[in-house]
């Protein structure tokens, strides 16, 4: 009998613990977080909007020689623009637009997208340039949400798969939502050795599988330490091969490529200091307002990202990563909810 009654009093508290937990989340949520989930626009728009932000000589080389041919493929821009979509490509840089039209691949993608240059200051340093990206994203988050356009926030390292484009606009046209991907790091001379050659033959097409094939054979040290570990860790990067031609994959900070911004994302941009939050903190405040989707096929979306081979070090050893979880003392909910997720990387 005092068992029984202790049991419905640890009950009763419980009960009681757990309410107040909900309630005290939910009012968090709803002062930071106010936007409602909806899921379809009231106009289907054909405006698309792509942003990079850089500087360096090394980056003006990658946007020209890789990241742009790579979007100038046949069934990238190229396929959008015939399909009706109107094209724009906001570049934030110090250099001038005359710089990128000495490239013919600028000449050729400007054929389907229309190219503005935004010029800053030439020498910034390595914490200012962080604040330099997240002004002018800020900027181009406004540009987006007042021409009700579909947003592609790129980098300059960043290399795509052939019709990797316009899958995305597919899934995401007429959707308030966001699409996430997972994408790995490569070394940065084999790829721009190989794949600057490559784009310079305009017949060559570069298929999802192909950059998945090369990206895997060419793995940045940060990624390639993780190949086939199947210890199953919950942190970072993970590729497991699962077939021949199948490998899978996740990792705790996920890259949102295709956007449908809100006047609440300039707001909360504007309350951070640096572009990094970009996948930190603000994939916590899509998955609260139901506007996160997973893309888990690489031959839906594919890009890998250019790296040099050292700029970052090696993972510490697992030991350590299995006590250590990604975001560590200020791990949030997208962490949690990226461990779970897997993508299927087809070669």
């Amino acid at each position: 009998m005092l068992y029984n009654l202790k049991k419905r009093i640890e009950k009763k508290l419980l009960e009681k613990r757990s309410k107040w937990q909900l309630n005290i989340s939910s009012k968090i949520d709803k002062t930071f977080f106010k936007e409602k989930p909806t899921f379809q626009t009231k106009i289907k728009t054909k405006k698309i909007n792509y942003f990079v932000c850089f500087w360096g000589d090394k980056y003006l080389d990658m946007v020209r020689n890789i990241l742009i041919p790579s979007l100038n493929q046949t069934n990238n821009v190229k396929l959008l623009n015939k399909l009706g979509y109107d094209q724009t490509f906001y570049i934030y840089c110090p250099y001038s637009k005359e710089n990128f039209f000495e490239s013919n691949h600028v000449k050729l993608i400007n054929e389907s997208v229309d190219i503005q240059v935004t010029q800053f200051e030439r020498n910034l340093g390595e914490r200012f340039g962080k604040f330099t990206l997240r002004n002018n994203l800020i900027d181009f988050i406004d540009k987006s949400i007042k021409s009700n356009a579909i947003a592609s926030v790129l980098t300059a390292d960043m290399i795509i798969g052939d019709q990797s484009l316009s899958n995305m606009v597919k899934i995401i046209d007429n959707h308030d939502i966001c699409l996430a991907t997972i994408h790995p790091r490569v070394n940065y001379t084999v790829f721009y050795e190989y794949f600057s050659k490559f784009f310079n033959d305009e017949n060559n097409i570069l298929t999802n599988q192909f950059l998945v094939k090369k990206s895997i054979e060419n793995l940045h040290k940060s990624w390639s330490c993780f190949l086939n570990d199947d210890n199953n860790l919950p942190l970072g990067n993970h590729i497991l091969k699962i077939s021949d031609k199948i490998y899978q994959a996740r990792s705790s900070r996920i890259n949102v490529a295709f956007s449908r911004y809100k006047k609440s994302d300039i707001k909360f941009y504007q309350r951070v200091d640096n572009f990094n939050w970009i996948d930190r903190l603000w994939p916590r405040k899509l998955i609260l307002e139901n506007r996160y989707r997973f893309v888990s096929d690489s031959d839906l979306y594919f890009f890998s990202e250019l790296t040099k081979e050292d700029t970052l070090p090696i993972m510490k050893e697992k030991k350590w990563l299995k006590s250590n979880l990604s975001g560590g003392t200020t791990r949030t909910l997208n962490y949690s909810i990226n461990d779970i997720l897997n993508a299927y990387w087809r070669t």
